[in-house]
């Protein structure tokens, strides 16, 4: 009876790491995704400015395009980065589901076990 309670500890301590990882994720995924609009007003204003402040001046202009592509490069990199983060963020939840279905099935288990025990030793 004492390793069945051990093993409901176990997997409700891994339940709650899971809980844990899965809050972490979300909160990156909120936070890259906040990155990323910031990175496009910085761009948009990057952009404004530099033209409206260096019309004509192609030396000036080409700073301008510079900033834009590592604007967009950085975009492009923080897309990368929070698709990865999404994938794992699915992994991590599609394993939580799994784990939350097979700790209701050894839950089922144990009660069942319990219940013949109990039945074998006249308790019921």
């Amino acid at each position: 009876m004492a390793d069945m309670v051990g093993v409901m500890s176990e997997i409700e301590e891994r339940n709650s790491e899971l809980e844990s990882e899965n809050a972490r994720l979300t909160e990156e995924n909120k936070h890259l995704n906040e990155q990323i609009e910031k990175l496009k007003c910085n761009l948009a204003n990057t952009v404004h400015n530099l033209t409206e402040a260096e019309k004509g001046n192609s030396e000036k202009m080409q700073s301008v395009e510079n900033a834009l592509k590592e604007c967009e490069y950085r975009l492009e990199s923080t897309k990368m980065e929070l698709k990865h983060v999404k994938k794992v963020l699915f992994e991590k939840n599609r394993r939580y589901q799994e784990d939350c279905i097979t700790i209701n099935r050894l839950q089922i288990t144990i009660e069942t076990l319990v219940e013949r025990m109990a039945q074998k030793m006249g308790c019921r």
